[in-house]
């Protein structure tokens, strides 16, 4: 499943510390909304949080007529370019990605694909979750040489899947 963020909305949480659901397949509408909405944030076409082709080991026993690939651990990827978020002042604010995403920090992205982050939370609204570890928050300077943009990378800490709303 490839989740690269696109013109349809797709509804997005961080969550990290003691915001982190107990469950993570059943996150209820209540922890939902605990979690920073990062979706206004994310730039379309970007940004991405995807399943990749899982290890494999390549075995043939005497009977095979071929070999067989075992699934033995399931991967996963992302990366986002996200806005900068200023007071009107110009200064940053609490929600500006910087501020949000630490580097050597774990938390988990969860997404509602297709789902705009203003429609509201409902039971059996499916999501999937990722576990990452930030690797890297890289301002982006723009031509006036003003930082608008943040790139932060991602690597997986080995628990993704997919989730319902639970009540």
């Amino acid at each position: 499943m490839t989740m690269t963020f696109q013109d349809e909305g797709t509804a997005a949480r961080y969550f990290k510390g003691t915001s982190i659901p107990a469950n993570l397949a059943a996150i209820t509408a209540t922890q939902w909304a605990a979690g920073t909405d990062i979706a206004g944030a994310l730039v379309v076409g970007s940004s991405t949080f995807q399943f990749t082709d899982p290890d494999t080991i390549d075995e043939k026993s005497y009977k095979d007529k071929g070999k067989s690939q075992i699934p033995t651990t399931d991967n996963y990827e992302g990366n986002a370019t996200m806005r900068r978020d200023r007071t009107a002042t110009g200064t940053l604010s609490a929600t500006d990605p910087t501020k949000i995403f630490v580097p050597r920090e774990e938390g988990y992205i969860a997404l509602r694909p297709g789902v705009p982050e203003d429609t509201a939370v409902a039971i059996g609204q499916d999501y999937v979750y990722f576990k990452y570890m930030v690797s890297k928050v890289n301002p982006l300077t723009a031509p006036n040489g003003e930082t608008e943009k943040v790139e932060i990378g991602f690597l997986q800490r080995g628990d993704a899947g997919f989730g319902v709303i639970a009540a």
